[in-house]
């Protein structure tokens, strides 16, 4: 794993992102998929240069990609892997709002889990590359990332990811007791971004449910390197990718919105 170390992956994903920015200032028009999420252009064009790239390198590899799906090119279930977003905001970026990502996190695959041992997430239109290295920390650019120290929830910096399509209408009224009790919210539309926001102290606490792997991996291990904790939305277990919903932050502001959503559940 040593020659997958994150600064060998971020020259594509700048050139992927550099591809992202440059339609994005041209206007792409979004398809609607099965599921009635958008796809682009620019999210097959930024997928295809980072595939090409690691199926060149690592052509054993898993690769587990939104649009793509999953590849076992080795036929095996388990094995070192990839699992890519290239594109987190599609629907920011369709509707010309500069707020979306490049998600990729590396690790090992073990049947149904996968662990992170590095991960990148960028962010062209700023032009900010959030990564980290298990073991390693986690870094913006040359800086190193320190989640927020925040610890009352009056004081937080709310961030979410609240669809607006029903299906997580079971979050709506725990969402507003949280929005009432901190100082502030939001919710961006791009969850690699927002997490990674998290790792750099912007958000003080994050949730969202009905996530995919490919939202939380890569931004996971940041959070995690950061000092921060990340959990699966109410359960106690380590975090997994592929388990639906994600709650980060600092510890006591972690276990206040999990306590929060555990009241209504009872209810």
């Amino acid at each position: 794993m040593e020659d997958r170390l994150v600064a060998n992956v971020m020259p594509v994903i700048g050139q992927a992102g550099a591809a992202l920015r440059d339609m994005f200032l041209k206007g792409v028009r979004p398809q609607e998929k099965a599921d009635r999420s958008l796809v682009t252009e620019a999210d097959l064009l930024s997928e295809r240069i980072i595939l090409d790239w690691i199926k060149a390198h690592y052509p054993g590899d898993l690769i587990i990609s939104e649009e793509s799906g999953r590849t076992e090119a080795s036929g095996h279930a388990s094995g070192w892997g990839w699992i890519l977003d290239p594109l987190d905001g599609t629907s920011n970026f369709a509707n010309k709002l500069p707020y979306f990502c490049i998600s990729l996190a590396f690790g090992r695959f073990d049947g149904p889990k996968f662990s992170a041992r590095g991960a990148v997430v960028f962010d062209p239109m700023q032009d900010r590359m959030f990564y980290a290295q298990k073991g390693s920390g986690a870094f913006w650019g040359s800086d190193r990332l320190k989640g927020s120290a925040v610890e009352k929830m009056s004081d937080a910096y709310l961030g979410c990811g609240l669809s607006l399509d029903g299906s997580d209408e079971f979050l709506v009224q725990p969402y507003l007791d949280l929005c009432r009790a901190a100082h502030g919210s939001r919710r961006m539309g791009a969850a690699a971004l927002d997490l990674s926001y998290v790792a750099a102290g912007v958000f003080d606490v994050y949730f969202a449910a009905n996530l995919k792997s490919w939202d939380m991996a890569a931004a996971s291990l940041i959070i995690e390197e950061a000092g921060c904790s990340v959990s699966n939305f109410c359960d106690d277990l380590p975090f997994d990718p592929f388990a639906p919903g994600v709650v980060a932050g600092n510890h006591k502001l972690v276990e206040y919105v999990k306590q929060t959503f555990a009241k209504y559940r009872m209810e």
